[in-house]
C-alpha cells in the first residue's frame, strides 16, 4: 500500500497505521470465522497436519467390534483438528475355511482411481491409503479425495467410504480443499461412478444427510452389500457438522468413459 492508493493517505505515518489496522481486522475477522467453524486448519491449503498430543505415536481410525467407523475419527475435512486415540477392537481367531468342491469365479477387488458425479461437475482422483494412521489420511487429502482403507473396494460387498475437504474461502490455494464443496446438493435417485482399472461402477444416491461428527457412525460390514459413503465437512455450520451421502450399487460395466 502507498500513499496513492488510500484517498486519506497522510505521508508515511498514516499509511503504516493505516495497514497495521487493516492486517489487525484481517487476523480478527478470521479469528470470528474459526470460532464458528468457517475457516480450515490450513487456510491456504499448504499447511501441514500437526498431533495435538505431543507425541509421534500414530494416532489410528478403526472401525469397533461391529464394523462401525465414527466419523469424528477421521481427519476434520476443513476444520481444525482436536484428536483422541481410540484402541483397536481385540481381533477375533481367524476362521478356518474349506476348499469348495468346485471352484467359485470371484471379481478381484479393484481399488478406485476416480470419483464422477457429473450433476456437479466433480471428476477427482482418488487415493487408497495403506494405513488407518489419521495424519497420513489427513496428507493424503492435500492431493484428493481419500478411500478409508479399510473400507470396501471395487467389486467388494460392504461400504466403499470416501471423504474430502469442502471450504468457501476465496483464500483457499489449494482447490483440493474444496472437492466436495457441493455434495450436499445431491437429490436421491442422482448417479455417482467410481473407475477403477478401466470399470466403471455405479451408485444410486439413497440419501444426504447433514450429521453430527460426534454422533454419526459410518457402517462399514459388508452384510448390507456394496454400497457406497460420502462425506465431507459443512462449511456453513458448526465444527462437527458434516454432510454424508449415502448410494446404494447399481452395477458394473468395462471402460471409464461416459
Amino acid at each position: 500500500m502507498n500513499s496513492y492508493a488510500h484517498p486519506y493517505a497522510q505521508g508515511k505515518a498514516n499509511t503504516v497505521a493505516t495497514t497495521s489496522v487493516a492486517t489487525l481486522l484481517f487476523v480478527l475477522s478470521l479469528s470470528a470465522l474459526n470460532s464458528v467453524g468457517l475457516v480450515p486448519d490450513y487456510v491456504d491449503g499448504t499447511g501441514t497436519f500437526a498431533l495435538d498430543s505431543g507425541t509421534s505415536t500414530p494416532i489410528e481410525a478403526l472401525p469397533d467390534a461391529e464394523g462401525r467407523l465414527a466419523l469424528n475419527d477421521i481427519p476434520r475435512l476443513g476444520d481444525e483438528v482436536v484428536l483422541t486415540p481410540i484402541v483397536a477392537a481385540t481381533p477375533s481367531t481367524p476362521v478356518v475355511i474349506a476348499p469348495l468342491a468346485q471352484p467359485v469365479q470371484v471379481a478381484a477387488p479393484i481399488e478406485p482411481e476416480r470419483i464422477v458425479i457429473h450433476g456437479l461437475s466433480i471428476d477427482l482422483p482418488v487415493s487408497n491409503p495403506q494405513t488407518t494412521d489419521v495424519a497420513a489420511l489427513d496428507q493424503a487429502l492435500l492431493t484428493s479425495v481419500v478411500r478409508y482403507p479399510l473400507s470396501a473396494e471395487l467389486n467388494q460387498d460392504g461400504n466403499v467410504f470416501i471423504f474430502g475437504h469442502s471450504s468457501h474461502l476465496p483464500v483457499v490455494k489449494n482447490q483440493m480443499f474444496k472437492a466436495f464443496n457441493e455434495i450436499e446438493k445431491l437429490n436421491k435417485g442422482d448417479t455417482i461412478k467410481l473407475i477403477g482399472k478401466d470399470e466403471s461402477h455405479i451408485y444410486r444416491v439413497t440419501s444426504v444427510q447433514q450429521v453430527n461428527a460426534k454422533d454419526a457412525l459410518i457402517d462399514l460390514s459388508p452384510e448390507k452389500g456394496k454400497r457406497l459413503t460420502l462425506s465431507t465437512c459443512d462449511s456453513f455450520g458448526g465444527k462437527s457438522s458434516r454432510w454424508v451421502v449415502e448410494a446404494e450399487f447399481v452395477g458394473a460395466y468395462g471402460g471409464a468413459e461416459n
